[in-house]
């Protein structure tokens, strides 16, 4: 996995970005994509989806 810091540069270059997330333990981590705006896409599970926008 390469470290997100060495790769944001590069995120500016990209048309379309999709993240891929879900499951158990998941919900932090798709409530953080939501909040960065770093995706244009998001896929996720509804569990994970319904807890991290309560946040």
């Amino acid at each position: 996995m390469a470290n997100l810091a060495a790769v944001m540069p590069a995120l500016g270059t990209i048309e379309v970005k999709v993240a891929i997330g879900g499951g158990a333990g998941k919900e932090r981590a798709v409530s953080a994509v939501l909040r960065s705006g770093m995706a244009d896409v998001i896929i996720t599970d509804v569990r994970s989806v319904q807890l991290a926008l309560q946040d």
